[in-house]
């Protein structure tokens, strides 16, 4: 299941039109099509929005807790996630096929959801590309449905493809479960290899990716139930596991965010910080409710985000059913914004960070972050104390010792229906067409990463050695597969043991931490469940 060659072509059918959003999921079958279950509006989301973003940044643990039901339930498949916490209790519609356009629900007046819910067969996601007109839900019954949706851009952000990519393939291995081990083996190289191929400049995609396959390779002989239950177990547990982060930055990012005095918090965001590209929780989204909660005032400038529109059709969409006051500008407005505005601070997402302290990011990023290093200096380095700060928000996951510097870091280049749909509205006939989907910022322009260990300095011994205190914490592959014998074999271990195994972080860890913000005792989630 590694991630360096071209994936072979599936085999699970016709592939539907990338630009249609109502086209059949890869291999789920033709049928008619399911009218949507009745929908009521719920007129005290946004309250439960502000309650929510309270608790959860309180204390690591409460969001542990949250984060346990989610792996034990499983993805919560029991309850509405979207925005920044659980909604309303509604069995989601089980469809074999999405809805078409003309019946789907207007995302406004839907129940919230997740961006994605797993049960014992099928991952449902939601169809980023119709948001905010549309709520529409995909069904992927296999790791390259799953890589069919992140190609076309229906599911997006590095934290949330990974949780997905994880499934995924635990989703795969129950379905080959019965075949030979070779040929169960290579099916999942096979799927292993087109999942990280889906997005190739996300890092976390590469790790979940990496990190099934080291699975695998510790059961490699074992029977094909067992590297099933193996791999859906550590999936979930990594999606509570993301949540516990997730929050813990947003706490981090709170601490860090500048607080101006006699005026409200202005922040600028480029692309979508939000929980429709990390789960439950958003870092900026829960950063700033918990700054709302504590009686301070928040304003949010976003930009556009061309060519995907993260910013416009998602970014301000969250923000606005959490009730954070927000501004929609154009991308190019930036510089003119910077110099008329007083911007207390900008806040980017990292998708991959080298060992040069250089981060890839969404394409844009490079454009807003030079131009917050450089305001106000006029060429005049004493000038600098002027500079807006830039804090990237990125699991400390997504740095990468092995890539040595900016040139090295992957490229993703994506197909120019994007340039021709997106930002334009209507197909256009061009010659050629150039759409990175990434840049990358120079690590001198970055005034901090925000991270699950706190707000780190853009320096490779600095990120190596809280990624060495973070991966101390996690269970190890091999951890995995030991269990997931020992279970088959009838030992004492259960699922919830599993998904606990090393993930504990106890008083003497985060003492050892130092004094960052983030450096909490975050109890496990089988912990959590069994004092519950």
């Amino acid at each position: 299941m590694t991630s360096g060659s071209t994936a072979s072509s599936s085999t699970d059918g016709p592939v539907p039109d990338p630009d249609d959003p109502t086209a059949s999921v890869p291999g789920s079958g033709a049928g008619a099509p399911v009218e949507p279950a009745p929908v009521t509006h719920d007129a005290g989301r946004r309250a439960f929005f502000r309650l929510f973003g309270k608790q959860a940044i309180e204390t690591a643990a409460q969001v542990a807790g949250m984060a346990s039901a989610v792996s034990q339930m499983p993805v919560n498949a029991a309850a509405g996630l979207v925005g920044l916490g659980i909604g309303g209790t509604e069995t989601p519609t089980r469809a074999t096929t999405p809805t078409p356009r003309s019946t789907a629900t207007r995302a406004t007046d839907a129940p919230y959801r997740s961006p994605f819910r797993v049960d014992a067969d099928v991952l449902q996601l939601i169809d980023q590309r119709r948001l905010p007109d549309e709520l529409l839900e995909q069904t992927c019954r296999r790791a390259s449905d799953v890589a069919f949706y992140v190609r076309v851009g229906a599911v997006r952000g590095g934290p949330l493809i990974a949780q997905m990519a994880a499934h995924g393939l635990a989703l795969s291995a129950r379905e080959y479960q019965d075949r030979a081990a070779l040929q169960r083996n290579a099916e999942l190289q096979r799927v292993g290899r087109a999942l990280a191929l889906a997005r190739p400049g996300s890092r976390l995609l590469r790790w979940a990716v990496d990190r099934a396959a080291a699975i695998l390779e510790s059961l490699q002989d074992a029977d094909g139930p067992v590297i099933a239950a193996a791999l859906r177990t550590d999936a979930d547990a990594r999606t509570a596991d993301a949540e516990m982060d997730h929050a813990a930055i947003a706490r981090a990012l709170a601490e860090a965010l500048p607080r101006p005095e006699g005026r409200r918090l202005e922040v600028l965001v480029h692309g979508d910080p939000g929980a429709l590209t990390h789960g439950i929780l958003g870092p900026l989204t829960g950063a700033l409710l918990a700054r709302v909660n504590d009686g301070g005032e928040v304003h949010v400038w976003a930009t556009e985000s061309r060519p995907g529109m993260e910013g416009a059709r998602l970014a301000s969409w969250e923000l606005a059913m959490a009730d954070v006051p927000h501004t929609l500008l154009p991308d190019g407005a930036v510089g003119a914004l910077l110099e008329r505005e007083a911007i207390d601070a900008v806040v980017l997402m990292g998708d991959w960070i080298a060992a040069d302290g250089s981060v890839s990011a969404l394409v844009g990023s490079r454009m807003v972050a030079g131009i917050a290093a450089t305001t106000g200096t006029d060429g005049n380095e004493d000038a600098g104390a002027r500079r807006v700060p830039v804090l990237v928000c990125a699991p400390i996951t997504t740095f990468d010792p092995t890539i040595a510097d900016a040139a090295a870091l992957p490229r993703d280049d994506r197909q120019p229906r994007d340039l021709r749909l997106h930002t334009t509205g209507t197909r256009l006939d061009r010659a050629t067409c150039w759409n990175p989907g990434l840049d990358v910022i120079p690590a001198a322009w970055i005034h901090g990463y925000v991270t699950e260990e706190g707000v780190l300095a853009p320096d490779g011994a600095v990120l190596a050695a809280a990624l060495a205190r973070r991966e101390a914490r996690r269970s190890s592959p091999e951890d995995v597969a030991r269990e997931a014998l020992d279970a088959s074999a009838g030992g004492a271990a259960s699922a919830g043991d599993v998904t606990a195994a090393g993930d504990a972080v106890t008083s003497a860890d985060a003492a050892q931490a130092g004094d960052a913000p983030t450096a909490v005792g975050e109890p496990s989630a089988a912990a959590l469940a069994r004092d519950a």
